[in-house]
């Protein structure tokens, strides 16, 4: 029998490409080798680091290598992970209980969004709301929306449990793309969106590519600016 000296073949576990913001919490996805053993190399703006940092913003590149007991080396697969400058806040809300994000949206009605902090002193934009599971009116009737980005905001179902975001716009003037968040992909459970953007008169964002058939969207959009062409499926 010959000796195999095929080289080794390196399979990227996971995207090439990966972006989090600062602070958030990264793991990496690795790599596979077949015929080989795997190694692994971080750098950052060409310095050879021990870690993806996402305390420092930048960009990393993680390069993966392999060699056989011959020596034989394939080519070196790359992938890049991209920190941003963005930064989350070390609060977690909902806080003391499910309404608590409600609850203190409201208290502070007449105060500016923009001038909005949490316990930790971060400005609203920079919330961590990805345990919150309620968001009903959190931003009824407000007519500053245009003053805060949400974009960042991790509305998601990482406690598995049911997300409300009934009436959440409604009467504002919000006009924001929100369409990142994670819970237009999440079908783990039967959300709650009815009447979310209801006489959200500013509101006109597409959302086309979005399928929430199997969530209620009673009224999300009536009375909005939303055109049919951009509405989610429903």
């Amino acid at each position: 029998m010959g000796i195999d000296r095929r080289y080794p073949e390196i399979t990227l576990l996971g995207a090439s490409e990966v972006t989090v913001n600062r602070n958030d919490s990264y793991t990496d996805a690795g790599a596979t080798v077949v015929r080989g053993t795997l190694s692994t190399t971080i750098t950052k703006d060409g310095i050879t680091v021990t870690s993806v940092d996402t305390a420092q913003a930048g960009t990393y590149t993680i390069s993966y290598d392999a060699q056989d007991q011959y020596g034989n080396s394939p080519e070196t697969v790359t992938r890049t992970v991209t920190v941003n400058a963005f930064q989350r806040s070390t609060y977690q809300w909902p806080g003391p209980n499910d309404y608590a994000l409600t609850d203190y949206l409201w208290d502070r009605k007449t105060t500016a969004l923009k001038d909005l902090r949490d316990p930790r002193g971060f400005p609203i934009a920079q919330w961590d709301v990805s345990q919150v599971n309620i968001f009903t009116q959190c931003f009824q009737d407000r007519t500053d929306m245009q003053t805060i980005d949400l974009s960042q905001w991790q509305v998601a179902n990482t406690h598995r449990k049911a997300i409300q975001l009934t009436q959440m716009f409604k009467g504002s003037n919000i006009n924001q793309d929100i369409t990142s968040w994670p819970i237009w992909s999440n079908n783990d459970n039967h959300h709650y969106f009815d009447e979310m953007f209801k006489n959200a008169t500013s509101f006109n964002q597409d959302m086309s590519s979005i399928d929430l058939a199997f969530h209620n969207t009673t009224d999300m959009f009536t009375g909005s600016e939303m055109e049919d062409g951009n509405k989610p499926s429903m």
